[in-house]
């Protein structure tokens, strides 16, 4: 399969067409294939036009103007061949499964409400052993922290440490690899810092089962 440079972020809104176009240069020049964005606040309409703006292949998942959201745009460079996707009604999770190369792949893109209990993890766990197939890919912002040692600037545990313990066990019964932390298996890095708490966290994931995993 076709090597593929997949990038996650949170947009944090893109109602704004300054923000956004200045966003979407950025996410050129870093020349991902397949991007992953989580809380982009936009309407399906608003998805759509995202969409063409990058002139690339998007699925995406809202729930209004001004709260969560989330997208996978594959550009257009890439011979990807849908099979089927899943988007989640409250703008949560995107998944896509198809064909790249003729090997079967899936992209699941999350976005993990602070608001939300472990339920919702036990969902994407779920979605995972039984709509997922093939190379699977899992990324994006899933505010918890897997290893509060190393996750975190202060060493506790998070306050999503449930949902935490369910992706733990998740890992360890599917043969999911945190591929950044596979990388960098004693490395500090983080990708939220939060005022209220004064605490650095890596929030952000990319997860991933099959070849080459």
């Amino acid at each position: 399969m076709t090597k593929l440079k997949i990038i996650s972020l949170n947009v944090n809104g893109l109602n704004n067409q300054i923000k956004c176009k200045k966003i979407l240069l950025q996410l050129k020049q870093a020349k991902g294939d397949v991007l992953f964005l989580q809380e982009t606040h936009l309407k399906k309409t608003e998805h759509e036009k995202l969409g063409k703006m990058t002139q690339g292949l998007i699925y995406s998942s809202s729930y209004g103007s001004k709260r969560r959201g989330v997208a996978i745009i594959i550009q257009p460079y890439i011979a990807f061949e849908e099979e089927n996707y899943i988007a989640d009604k409250e703008g949560r999770f995107i998944l896509v499964v198809g064909k790249i190369d003729s090997i079967t792949i899936s992209l699941l893109n999350v976005y993990y409400p602070p608001e939300m209990g472990p339920e919702f993890m036990s969902e994407i766990i779920e979605l995972l052993t039984t709509k997922c197939k093939g190379v699977i890919i899992m990324g994006g912002d899933l505010n918890l922290t897997l290893n509060p040692r190393l996750d975190s600037s202060n060493n506790k545990p998070h306050r999503a440490d449930k949902a935490s313990s369910i992706l733990r066990g998740a890992i360890s019964e599917l043969g999911l690899v945190d591929i950044w932390r596979m990388l960098n298996s004693t490395k500090k890095e983080f990708t939220y810092y939060s005022g209220r708490f004064s605490t650095y966290n890596r929030l952000d994931y990319f997860f991933i089962k099959g070849k080459n995993s």
